[in-house]
């Protein structure tokens, strides 16, 4: 069974300081980015309910999307890992595509959670019957300068978001993938913690792109393939990296977030077996 979210919320609020007192340096702006940037702020756009204290427009916005169907014990989990992230400016958009299940905003162990300004749910106006079709409608609706993703039963590591946008400023890289940890029935595999860049074939077939993985530069054309049978993630990372000219990416050889397998609902409709 997994950690319950009162436990895990509870074990990480322990140690979690305020992220608005851990600072990324300022990053070069032109003066278009800028003074969009500053009116975002000043209208408190970003956020959705409050402007962003002082100085919080000098650093990227970060939208996570978190699509959920059918498992309202879990989400709250993974919702507490991202919103426990330090050192990034960040917002969560959460896909509800619930089918058995009722609304997330009706999740009452979740309501503190859906307080935070930080976090905003969608509900598409027609539900998702894949993965793809899920992460798109996050898609359409980030605000953020960069997007990385979480599903529903898994869980950022701390330090997560600010270790792969800082590889992006350190390196230039538009995309940035990191390691993980898959826990199968007890076991733990820790993956992809030892190359530090891919490039050429070595990003068709050498790196591992589970969704959560992904840190890309926000792109508002591209989207995942909904008519794809399997491997979405993996089609949507190259049509990245295609789109940008360049077959080469920075990796955080880290364990930045754990994976569990197992049985029980998707969001895939049909798809109800482990992986």
């Amino acid at each position: 069974m997994p950690e319950s979210v009162d436990s895990y919320s509870a074990r990480i609020e322990a140690h979690r300081p305020d992220r608005c007192n851990h600072r990324l340096r300022p990053i070069h702006r032109t003066k278009a980015e800028s003074t969009l940037r500053q009116r975002r702020a000043n209208d408190g756009v970003l956020t959705g309910h409050r402007p962003f204290p002082p100085l919080l427009f000098f650093m990227s916005l970060i939208s996570v999307i978190l699509p959920t169907c059918d498992r309202p014990a879990w989400v709250g989990r993974a919702l507490a890992s991202v919103l426990a992230q330090t050192g990034v400016e960040l917002e969560v958009v959460v896909v509800d595509s619930n089918r058995d299940t009722p609304p997330v905003a009706e999740n009452l162990a979740l309501q503190a959670q859906l307080r935070d300004p930080w976090v905003r749910v969608v509900v598409p106006a027609i539900p998702p019957q894949n993965a793809s079709q899920a992460r798109n409608a996050g898609l359409d609706r980030v605000q953020g300068d960069w997007v990385s993703y979480l599903d529903d039963d898994d869980i950022y590591r701390p330090g997560k978001l600010a270790r792969q946008w800082g590889c992006a400023q350190e390196t230039g890289a538009d995309l940035v993938i990191c390691g993980y940890e898959v826990g199968v029935r007890g076991l733990r595999r820790i993956r992809q913690c030892h190359t530090s860049e891919y490039a050429g074939d070595a990003c068709l077939v050498g790196a591992d792109y589970p969704t959560p993985v992904i840190f890309h530069r926000a792109d508002p054309e591209l989207r995942f393939d909904p008519n794809a049978v399997a491997a979405q993630d993996h089609l949507f990372a190259i049509n990245y990296l295609a789109r940008r000219g360049a077959l080469r990416m920075p990796c955080v050889t880290e364990n930045l977030l754990v994976m569990h397998t197992h049985d029980g609902p998707r969001v895939n409709a049909g798809h109800r077996l482990a992986v």
